[in-house]
C-alpha cells in the first residue's frame, strides 16, 4: 500500500474492491513493473509477494522508491506553493484593505472641499435665478394672458363649427337609420310570406303521404276492421285538413 501512490488511479480504484491483499499486492505490482519498467534480473523475478511481506530486488527497489520519492518532492513543491500562495494572499488583501482606506481618507476630505465650493456656488446661483425668475415670471404672465385670449377666441370658432357639423351628422345617421329599417321590412316581409307559402307546401305533400299510406294499409289490411275504420278516420281528418290548406292557400294567393 506504500507504492500505490505511483500507480494510475482508475487500477488503483479498481484494486480496492479486492479483498484478498496477495492477490491486490501482486496485481499492483505487475502495474507497477509495466509503468516503471523495472529491471529484471538474469534469474527469477525482481520482486515476490510473501504471506506477509513483499520482497524486492536492490535494483527494482530503488526504481520504485525514488519514483516515490519523485512524487513526495512533487507533492510537497505542490503544498508548498499553495501555502506561499495563500499567504500572499492574505498580505495582498490586507494591503489592499490599507490602500483602499487611505484613499477613502484622501477622497472624502477632497469631497468635503468640493462640497464646501458647491454650495458657495449653488447659493449665488439660486440668488441670480430667483432674481431672473421674479422679472421672467411677470413677462410670462402678461404674455400667457394674451395667448388665452387669442386661443379663447379660435376654440370659439372651432366649437361652433364642430357643433354645426355635428347636427349634420346626426340628421344624416337619423336619415340613413330609416331608409335601412324601410329596406329590411321589406326584405323581411317577403321572406316571411316565402317561408310561409313552404311550410303549406310542406304540410300538403306530407298530408298527401299519409293519405295515400292510410289507402294503401286499409287495402293490405281488409280482415281488420277495427285498424280500417281507423285509418279511414285519419284520412277523413287528413283531407278535411287538406282542403283547409288549400282554401287557405287559394285565398293567400288571391291576396
Amino acid at each position: 500500500d506504500d507504492y500505490k501512490v505511483i500507480g494510475a488511479p482508475k487500477v488503483v480504484a479498481d484494486l480496492r474492491h479486492i479483498q484478498d491483499p496477495k492477490i491486490r499486492a501482486q496485481k499492483l505490482l505487475d502495474h507497477l513493473d509495466s509503468e516503471l519498467n523495472l529491471p529484471k534480473p538474469k534469474h527469477g523475478q525482481s520482486w515476490a509477494v510473501g504471506k506477509t511481506l513483499v520482497f524486492f530486488k536492490l535494483p527494482a527497489y530503488e526504481r520504485m522508491k525514488f519514483a516515490r520519492l519523485e512524487l513526495v518532492v512533487k507533492s510537497t513543491t505542490m503544498i508548498q506553493a499553495n501555502w506561499r500562495g495563500k499567504v500572499r494572499r492574505r498580505m495582498f488583501i490586507a494591503i489592499r484593505l490599507f490602500v483602499r482606506h487611505v484613499q477613502a481618507l484622501l477622497r472624502s476630505k477632497q469631497a468635503r472641499c468640493d462640497l464646501l465650493q458647491r454650495r458657495c456656488e449653488d447659493s449665488a446661483t439660486k440668488i441670480q435665478a430667483h432674481a431672473r425668475s421674479v422679472l421672467a415670471r411677470a413677462k410670462y404672465q402678461s404674455i400667457r394672458k394674451k395667448v388665452i385670449k387669442l386661443q379663447a377666441l379660435w376654440h370659439g370658432v372651432l366649437g361652433r363649427r364642430y357643433a354645426k357639423e355635428y347636427r349634420n351628422h346626426v340628421s344624416a345617421t337619423k336619415i340613413q337609420s330609416l331608409v335601412r329599417k324601410q329596406k329590411e321590412q321589406k326584405i323581411y316581409d317577403a321572406l316571411r310570406a316565402s317561408i310561409v307559402f313552404a311550410q303549406q307546401r310542406l304540410r300538403m305533400r306530407n298530408a298527401k303521404n299519409q293519405l295515400k299510406k292510410l289507402k294503401q294499409e286499409a287495402k293490405e289490411v281488409g280482415a281488420m276492421m277495427a285498424k280500417a275504420q281507423k285509418a279511414a278516420e285519419q284520412a277523413s281528418e287528413l283531407r278535411k285538413h287538406n282542403e283547409e290548406l288549400e282554401a287557405h292557400q287559394l285565398q293567400l294567393q288571391s291576396e
